[in-house]
């Protein structure tokens, strides 16, 4: 009876060595194959780059926080409210970046698990140390929601333009923000409430109830606390008309931000240190 007790322990230890020998290994996670960061001490106050052809991600000038929040996309780049903790000088230091894969990123929908974030997200791991966690918080958010249930603001419009590869003009469907304006074609309400929360200093929802593609120009006079970034495109002037953001969402999209608590998801920093040595 031993004989076949240990007969069968050893044919069992052989095939459980039979099924891992057979299992594929696991694929490593894309990392960048050179990375050159150094400290910017220009004090220039802009900043300049991301994400380049052929593999590569170039920067000047970027705090870690803005390193963290390109790292971390949700569906945006991470508004700064929703990164907490970190040294003191997270936005302080400045620093210049140069990295480069082996080859061109691949293709595919962007988002936190994308190939060519994982890389920066490793790198700030590697150079920076930097460890962060998600985290469920309770916290002020805002709902968007419509004025009117019987009619839209005059500069909020069902699209009649096709953004697919007919397009008609590379620029025509790209998103123009500027300080005090915004203009999006043939988007989903989604991608409006994704860039709200970078001028509201909230989270945003969509209650709207709406579907469907629109057109939408909105401009506004910022606000001295407001979140502003240089122009990406012609034909997208700053606000004059005096009015807040809150009051041009309602004047000219019919829409308006309600609001409310609830569950925030925050990218919380558990450690990072002045970057290492190239």
């Amino acid at each position: 009876m031993a004989a076949v007790i240990v007969s069968c322990i050893l044919a069992l230890l052989c095939l459980m060595t039979s099924v891992e020998a057979q299992s594929p290994a696991q694929e490593p996670k894309p990392r960048f194959d050179v990375a050159v960061v150094k400290v910017n001490d220009s004090g220039e106050p802009r900043v300049a780059g991301g994400f380049q052809p052929g593999g590569r991600y170039s920067v000047t000038n970027y705090p870690l926080r803005a390193l963290i929040a390109a790292a971390y996309l949700r569906p945006q780049v991470n508004p700064d409210f929703l990164i907490a903790g970190g040294p003191e000088w997270i936005d302080k230091a400045r620093f210049n970046i140069e990295a480069r894969a082996t080859a061109e990123f691949p293709p595919g929908p962007d988002g936190p698990n994308a190939p060519r974030r994982v890389m920066l997200q490793h790198l700030l791991a590697d150079r920076f140390g930097l460890k962060v966690h998600h985290e469920s918080r309770p916290g002020q958010l805002f709902a968007l929601v419509r004025v009117r249930d019987d009619r839209l603001g005059s500069r909020l419009r069902p699209s009649q333009i096709d953004c697919g590869a007919s397009a008609p003009a590379p620029d025509t469907c790209a998103p123009r923000i500027a300080p005090g304006s915004l203009t999006l074609t043939s988007t989903s309400l989604t991608a409006l409430v994704n860039l709200l929360p970078r001028f509201v200093g909230r989270v945003v929802i969509d209650a709207t109830g709406l579907t469907g593609r629109f057109d939408l120009d909105l401009t506004w006079t910022p606000g001295p606390t407001e979140w502003v970034r240089p122009s990406t495109g012609a034909g997208a002037a700053a606000g004059d008309d005096g009015s807040s953001l809150t009051t041009a969402l309602r004047e000219q999209l019919g829409l308006r931000l309600q609001a409310q608590t609830g569950p925030v998801d925050v990218l919380v920093i558990d450690a990072a240190t002045w970057p290492t040595g190239n």
